[in-house]
């Protein structure tokens, strides 16, 4: 039994959510002249540690315990509240379009169409949107990998029981969906949720990998290990383009992204080296904690600080906004200077609303529905 968290691992996943919420948010920034934010690597990153972390935390109670439902109650209690959450307050402001979005909006459709469809709204209720139901993002948007995670989840979950972690099975399970998006057999709209059955997948495979001979490298020399570690860094900076672009290579970007992170994950699974020690501080670790309720607000608290700036900009003759030649392509930051500081103030609000929703409302809801289902 491996007791120790995996701190540095979980921290990753933060990580990975902020680089989002920077990527998502339409803010006109210096942070987009780097190449690091323009290459969606940190998704792939998030399903291959969610995968890692879910064999890591949740297999023993599987296979020994035979416990699938409380496999399944762990998952929905951690997604559904601030889920239901979000789309319950977009559901709001879609019956009040006509007083606020469509006059202080980048908007420009009618009420529950489109992307806001009340078709698409049953999909998102049930959280089916990310499994191919859709050919684009619908509701709130950022939801769409949440789902296609959450399924992915649950079948590596029913794995656990009738496999017994056998590395062939896994093996030729990665290896299939690596034919399936090479050779792109299936739709686009099914892209999202076999990223996430590769990423989940072969994060797990990673974990067993890693139980199985940590005892045969877990005694290497600090040296190795920080170096490994400066491997990883150089790893993350492969996969934001800073070297060369991923996409140029046969196998297609995101295989090879899956690979990358892999080896990423198994060197910091150990957690030998400098760069863990700083991973396992307490910033990186309440991070953590609380990226989950980053990811799924960010979007939504973004569109509200949108809507005030629009009326500021309308009623006050101000300039908030950078506009490109379309009517819709708009981005907050009149210059980079200005967009630099909404950003710093944007992401800071989100975090700040992040942590209350998650002390006041996410955890204690996870309890009750644990505690109502068992």
């Amino acid at each position: 039994m491996f007791k120790e968290k995996q701190y540095a691992i979980d921290s990753f996943r933060g990580i990975a959510v902020i680089f989002a919420c920077c990527a998502h948010l339409k803010i006109n920034s210096h942070i987009w002249d780097y190449e690091i934010l323009k290459h969606h690597w940190w998704i792939q990153l998030f399903y291959v540690t969610t995968g890692f972390l879910v064999t890591f935390i949740h297999h023993d109670n599987v296979v020994k315990l035979g416990n699938v439902k409380y496999f399944f109650l762990n998952r929905l209690s951690r997604i559904y509240p601030i889920h239901i959450l979000i789309i319950l307050s977009l559901l709001i402001m879609e019956l009040l379009f006509y007083n606020i979005i469509t006059n202080y909006s980048l908007e420009n459709r009618m009420p529950f169409s489109e992307n806001k469809s009340l078709v698409a709204l049953i999909s998102n209720i049930f959280l089916v949107q990310g499994i191919g139901l859709h050919q684009n993002y619908t509701w709130n948007t950022v939801s769409h990998p949440i789902s296609a995670e959450f399924f992915s989840c649950l079948l590596l979950g029913l794995l656990f029981m009738v496999n017994k972690y056998k590395k062939t099975f896994y093996l030729l399970i990665i290896l299939f969906l690596i034919f399936i998006i090479n050779v792109q057999l299936l739709n686009s709209r099914f892209d999202i949720f076999l990223s996430a059955l590769l990423g989940v997948f072969s994060g797990s495979l990673v974990c067993i990998f890693y139980k199985k001979y940590n005892n045969l490298y877990k005694n290497y020399s600090s040296l190795f290990w920080n170096t490994s570690e400066i491997i990883g860094i150089c790893i993350i900076l492969t996969l934001g383009g800073v070297f060369f672009n991923l996409s140029n290579f046969f196998l297609g970007e995101i295989i090879l992204k899956n690979l990358l992170l892999s080896i990423l994950l198994f060197i910091f699974a150990f957690q030998k080296g400098f760069i863990s020690i700083i991973l396992k501080n307490n910033i990186f670790s309440k991070l953590s904690k609380i990226a989950f309720a980053i990811y799924m607000l960010h979007s939504f608290v973004f569109s509200l600080i949108t809507y005030l700036l629009i009326y500021l900009e309308k009623n006050f003759n101000s300039f908030i906004f950078f506009k490109y030649n379309t009517a819709k392509d708009y981005y907050l930051g009149a210059s980079k200077l200005q967009g630099d500081l909404y950003l710093v103030l944007t992401m800071t609000i989100i975090i700040v609303i992040a942590n209350i929703i998650n002390v006041y409302y996410e955890e204690p809801m996870k309890i009750k529905i644990r505690k109502l289902l068992k």
